[in-house]
């Protein structure tokens, strides 16, 4: 794939060096291209526009014909109409890698699943999503590396349902009154199915923005 070939409305990651130790991925997508340039929509942290600076060294990571790629790129300007965007350098260059990392958006979706090889359904509620899993709320007594069928309830689009591995335990209830805080992992998802829970997750983020639920 040749960087010409990147499309508008291109879903992508923004890694972010906030320091020598911590990277941040915030999701974007391509909304404009010339001949020198890409632009692409300001991506959001806690609420807010994030401020990248002008000048500052980014990695762009995207996936397209189930593969994915990755360049680093310049912000070269800052643009407020008719959306924000970053101005940042076209590659001269793809680099082609295995990993995709996946950023996360608190949502409380209804969610329901069977714990393979068992039949019985159980429901649970997601307390954040992103396109390589979820942590969810259930009332189901799960054990780490247990794989389920899951489903997971998208608003207005299709609903997913992929299988999923049990990867941690971050709270086990301990009455019946509580709920067990689960981490799942997407297992093989299929990348139109990843791309429509991160399409989710991106358009939900402009949503907030224009619903004053987040600050501009």
């Amino acid at each position: 794939m040749l960087p010409d070939d990147i499309r508008l409305n291109q879903l992508v990651e923004i890694e972010y060096l906030i320091d020598s130790d911590t990277v941040e991925y915030l999701p974007s997508r391509v909304e404009g291209k010339s001949d020198q340039y890409l632009y692409l929509a300001v991506p959001i942290r806690r609420g807010e526009l994030v401020p990248l600076r002008i000048g500052s060294n980014i990695k762009v990571v995207f996936t397209a014909k189930k593969k994915t790629y990755a360049f680093e790129t310049k912000i070269t300007n800052r643009h407020r109409d008719p959306i924000p965007v970053l101005e940042v350098e076209k590659p001269s260059q793809l680099i082609k890698i295995q990993r995709r990392s996946y950023v996360r958006l608190p949502a409380n979706l209804d969610v329901t699943f069977t714990i393979l090889p068992d039949e019985a359904e159980y429901k649970g509620i997601t307390l954040d999503i992103s396109a390589g899993g979820a942590l969810i709320l259930t009332k189901a007594h799960l054990e780490k590396g247990q794989l389920l069928n899951f489903k997971l309830n998208l608003p207005k689009r299709e609903s997913i349902y992929c299988k999923a591995k049990v990867l941690r335990i971050i709270h086990k209830a301990k009455n019946s009154t509580e709920e067990n805080k689960i981490a799942i992992q997407f297992i093989n998802l299929r990348e139109s199915k990843e791309d429509q829970i991160f399409n989710y997750i991106f358009e939900k983020q402009r949503e907030w923005i224009q619903k004053g639920l987040l600050m501009e």
